[in-house]
């Protein structure tokens, strides 16, 4: 699915919540169901978009408080509140998220330069087999090193050199 696509989702979520909420009876608050919107779209978008999709669920919850004309009632007060600190908390993690993919790509080029730099030494085709053993065991080696390194790095285990 396209990211144009995936965007229309929370748009469109918002304005059907919008527009059924204004058009049930005036005990019936569908408005804190706009909180789908911005949980949605920090699933597949990064922080900025997650912000403004998050801004336009406040801005439909304070339209719906104003429409009903209990824009400064203490309930949907708490409403546009709530919705704003829910799409801050989804911002946070679309931001943490970023970083750690960050991290992982500059792991995954280290170990993949050092997995190169490794694996294209030439072996000499004379003399004795204890070069080859020697690099073979500092190939595995660095291949251990480059895993805890990973490791520590994104406090996940995840196998380097097909292992």
């Amino acid at each position: 699915m396209s990211s144009h696509a995936l965007l229309a989702l929370p748009l469109v979520l918002i304005a059907a919540i919008t527009v059924v909420d204004l058009n049930v009876p005036a005990d019936v608050h569908l408005g804190p169901l706009l909180v789908i919107a911005p949980a949605i779209t920090a699933s597949f978008a990064g922080p900025r978009l997650t912000a403004l999709i998050g801004l336009l669920a406040v801005g439909a919850q304070a339209f719906i408080g104003w429409y009903f004309d209990v824009l400064s009632s203490r309930n949907v007060l708490v409403q546009i509140l709530a919705l704003a600190v829910l799409s801050c908390l989804a911002v946070v993690f679309c931001v943490a998220r970023e970083r750690r993919q960050a991290e992982l790509a500059q792991v995954r080029t280290v170990a993949e330069a050092a997995q190169r730099v490794l694996m294209c030494a030439r072996v000499p085709t004379h003399g004795s087999h204890w070069f080859v053993l020697q690099r073979t065991l500092f190939v595995a080696a660095a291949s251990a090193w480059a895993m805890a390194y990973q490791r520590r790095c994104t406090g996940r285990e995840t196998a380097l050199c097909g292992w």
